[in-house]
Order: structure tokens, then C-alpha cells, then sequence
């Protein structure tokens, strides 16, 4: 009789205990399905201090590859709770910091603790977590994020282990003073050892308005913004910009080169956008090498536009290249090259270092290069066969722009002649006996200026300073014929 009072008593006292420390935990339900939850519990005195620990637990199916939840608004300077299965039939949780849109590191801030209750069960990873030595505001409103990866279990036991980017992601407020427990004691665990069911219990007042505005639904739109921002610039700097420098050599015409490459240009400034409201709604927009590279390499092409209106001008004008034409196509090369590096930084801090995507972007960056290097050399030998070679002979007096002036001379000096009346020769054709009107435009020209040349009058005085002046010089002396005998006899 009395065991069984002890007993009865016993099982109240546990479910006493199990009622206050876990009545009042409060959850989220996150995820695909709403599968994945979170739960937060926290001590009174813990609440009353401000300091102290709390519990939280994780709890998503093992469908999941990894699931996390951050401290923080925003992705950047988020304290992170990791967790993924460690290949035994347990899970790891990874203590780490994110310092942008890039794979979050091991850090050693805050104290955690896994408690009983944690690991795999019926299909689920659970983590049960005492925390204490974060930035929170244990007894008012915090911030959280979450995200979640599908897939493959990782299996490892290393708290650095890589992850790849996140499917989705949520963000949330969550009100520490709704999930106020008595003790300070594991408020997921029953007196019987076994855990709470995570998709069942629990009071999820973090639904309710006071918790908050729930913005799980905008992580699909920032997956799509990102996506978008990616798929754009890409084409651009990778298909669009080199494919449009490349008309210039094959086609030669300004219009269609200026054309493509100012939808290019809109394109670039559309990505630009995208790029910048993920950035700054994730908060490190100018906080990490992609985001200052691509501001920095967009700004500068906006000045691409105005240095190919000179170009095109000072060819227009003078039919060769000048400064002007060289600094628009070095400029906008090396601008090209550069945002083109800056796409795999994109996808580096996407987390996509090794897999099908940095392979395709690499392989097709090294195509369209190629092909644009090709390009050069023919538009190189294109304008030397145009120009007959007399650019590259050494020692000629002609170049090609002086050529080009001499030969509109020419066609102005004869098309003044034709309209002059000159004599019309009447031609019978050899089969149509019509009589044709012909007049050989260079023969009037050479007869005209033969008949205008006068020769000018040549003058005595022309002579003077050019030839010396004649003077008949002096008689020399005979010489003395007396002693001829003598003479002789010398000889």
C-alpha cells in the first residue's frame, strides 16, 4: 500500500516538474515543409539577471543535410548554431561565426553545452543545447535566422567540417520573456528520459504577433534575387561584353557593336541592382572582396559609354585611331577581365568552389576568351590587308590616313571638272545602236592644265651666283733660247 502511494506520488511530483519546466518553452517551425523547429527555454533567474544561460533546442529530419540557427538580423556577424549527423548514429554542433554571405567558421565565443536527449530518433536529429555567453537580451526580444540544406548526410565528427549553400533560409523574432521556465534545469527532456516530440509540443508563441514579423516566406524571393543577379552578370561579362567587342573586328560595323553592348550595359546595371539589395538586406554589402569588386569594376564602365562616343568621333573624323580609341579598348579589356574573375568570387562566396558551376563558368570564360583573342588577330590582319601593307613597310611616305585624304581630293577635283561643260564624244555601241554620251573626266584634266602651263622666261641674270665668272687669263712668258748647246748637253 504504501509503495504504491510512494509510486503515485512520485509519477506526480515528475509530471509536476516536467510541467513547469517545459510548459512554457516556445517554438518555431521552419523549413520546407514546416518540419524543421526550434524550441527556447529560459531560466527566471536567468531572466531577472539578464545573464546567465538558457536552453534551445534543434530538431529537423534527417532528410537534412545540416540545419543552422543565427543570432542576429542578418547573415553577417550571426553567431550560429550548427548542426549535422556525425555518421554514429549522433549529431555534431558546430559553435560558429559568419562574417558575410560566405561559409561560417569555428569560433570559440559563448559557452555550449549538449545535453541528454540529444541525437538521431525516429528520423530526427535533435540537439539539445544549454547556452550561455551570447549576445542576448534574455528577457525581451531577439532576432534569429535559420537556414537548412537538403541532401546527403555529412557524417562527419569535425566541428569545421564544409557545408554547402544553404536551400533556404528564415528570419524571425522570438520573445524571451514568453519562454520563461522555473528552474534552470533541461526543460526537453520528461522524467522518463525520452525527449519531447519537437512536431507536436511545446507552445509556439513564436508564431504570435507579439514575437514579431516572420520572414520565412522572403528566404524563397532572396534565393530567387540572388539567382537572378548571378545568372545576369554572368552572361554579361562572360557572353555579352566579349561577343560585342568581338563585332567590331568580324563585322565592322559601329552600330550594331554600340547597340549590343549598350543592352549589355543595362543588363550589367540591372544585375548591379539585384546584387545590391541581397547585399544590403544580408549586410555585407561593401564588406567583403565581390561586393567592392563588382561596385568598383560596374562604376567604372559607366564611364565606357562616353570614351566609345569620342572613339567613334575621332575616327569618324580623321578615318584613323587616336589616344582616345586605344583608351576605350584597353580600358573596357581589362574592366571585362576583371568582372569576369569577379564571378567566380560570386561563386566562391556562394559556396559553389568545386562543384558543376565553377566548372561550367570556368570552361566557358576560357572559351569565350579564346575566341576573343581570335578575334583580335583577325581584326589585326583584316586592317593590314585593307591598308595594302604600306603601314608596315618601312620607310614609306604614305600612310593610311594620308592616302585616305589624298583619294577625296582626287574624287573632288573630278567632280568638279564633270560638272564643268566639256565636249561629249558620241559612241555607237557594238550591238545596241543607241548612241551613248561618254566623257573621260582624267584626259579633260591633264589637257586642261597642259594647255594652262607656261614656262617661265629664262634671263641672263639667272645665271648670276650660280656659275663662276669667265676671265681669260694672263700670257706666259717664252722661255730664253741662248745656250741651246748647253741645254742639250743636260738633257
Amino acid at each position: 500500500m504504501k509503495s504504491t502511494f510512494y509510486k503515485a506520488t512520485f509519477g506526480l511530483a515528475a509530471a509536476l516538474y516536467a510541467t513547469l519546466t517545459s510548459a512554457d518553452v516556445t517554438s518555431r517551425q521552419v523549413g520546407d515543409s514546416n518540419d524543421i523547429q526550434f524550441q527556447w527555454g529560459v531560466p527566471e533567474s536567468s531572466a531577472s539577471s539578464s545573464s546567465g544561460a538558457f536552453y534551445v533546442q534543434l530538431s529537423a529530419p534527417v532528410t537534412y543535410q545540416w540545419v543552422g540557427l543565427g543570432i542576429g538580423s542578418r547573415m553577417a556577424g550571426s553567431h550560429i548554431l550548427l548542426m549535422y549527423q556525425d555518421g554514429n548514429g549522433n549529431i555534431t554542433l558546430s559553435n560558429r561565426q559568419a562574417d558575410g554571405h560566405s561559409m561560417p567558421t569555428t569560433t570559440t565565443d559563448g559557452q555550449l553545452e549538449l545535453l541528454s536527449g540529444t541525437g538521431v530518433q525516429d528520423g530526427r536529429m535533435v540537439a539539445n543545447v544549454r547556452a550561455s555567453d551570447l549576445n542576448l537580451q534574455l528577457g525581451g526580444q531577439n532576432s534569429w535566422i535559420a537556414a537548412w540544406k537538403t541532401g546527403s548526410s555529412l557524417d562527419s565528427t569535425n566541428t569545421a567540417a564544409q557545408i554547402s549553400r544553404h536551400d533556404g533560409h528564415s528570419q524571425f523574432s522570438i520573445n524571451f520573456a514568453q519562454a520563461s521556465i522555473s528552474s534552470d534545469a533541461n526543460p526537453f527532456e520528461n522524467s522518463n528520459g525520452t525527449v519531447n516530440n519537437p512536431s507536436s509540443g511545446g507552445n509556439n508563441n513564436g508564431d504570435s504577433s507579439s514575437d514579431g514579423d516572420d520572414d520565412s516566406s522572403s528566404g524563397s524571393n532572396m534565393n530567387t534575387i540572388i539567382l537572378a543577379h548571378g545568372i545576369i552578370m554572368t552572361i554579361v561579362f562572360v557572353a555579352m561584353y566579349p561577343i560585342g567587342s568581338m563585332l567590331m573586328p568580324l563585322v565592322g560595323k559601329w552600330y550594331i557593336h554600340g547597340a549590343w553592348q549598350f543592352v549589355a550595359y543595362l543588363m550589367m546595371w540591372a544585375g548591379f541592382g539585384l546584387g545590391y539589395v541581397y547585399a544590403e538586406r544580408n549586410g555585407y554589402f561593401f564588406n567583403q572582396t565581390h561586393t567592392r569588386m563588382g561596385t568598383i569594376v560596374v562604376a567604372l564602365l559607366g564611364l565606357q559609354p562616353l570614351f566609345g562616343w569620342f572613339h567613334h568621333s575621332q575616327y569618324a573624323k580623321h578615318q584613323s585611331r587616336g589616344i582616345i580609341s586605344h583608351v576605350h579598348i584597353w580600358y573596357g579589356r581589362a574592366l571585362i577581365i576583371v568582372g569576369i574573375v569577379n564571378g567566380g568570387l560570386g561563386l566562391q562566396l556562394t559556396g559553389n568552389t568545386s562543384g558543376r558551376y565553377m566548372i561550367a563558368y570556368s570552361v566557358v570564360a576560357a572559351v569565350v576568351f579564346a575566341a576573343y583573342i581570335g578575334s583580335i588577330g583577325f581584326g589585326f590582319l583584316k586592317r593590314r590587308r585593307q591598308d595594302g601593307g604600306a603601314e608596315g613597310r618601312p620607310g614609306s611616305a604614305l600612310s593610311t590616313a594620308a592616302m585616305n585624304l589624298n583619294s577625296r581630293r582626287a574624287r573632288s577635283v573630278v567632280a568638279a571638272v564633270a560638272r564643268r561643260n566639256v565636249p561629249v564624244q558620241q559612241m555607237r555601241g557594238f550591238i545596241a545602236p543607241t548612241v551613248s554620251r561618254r566623257a573621260d573626266f582624267v584626259q579633260e584634266l591633264y589637257l586642261k592644265e597642259l594647255k594652262a602651263y607656261k614656262p617661265t622666261p629664262v634671263k641672263d641674270s639667272d645665271a648670276v651666283g650660280q656659275v663662276q665668272t669667265f676671265s681669260t687669263p694672263a700670257t706666259p712668258q717664252s722661255p730664253e733660247e741662248t745656250d741651246l748647246a748647253g741645254s742639250l748637253q743636260d738633257h
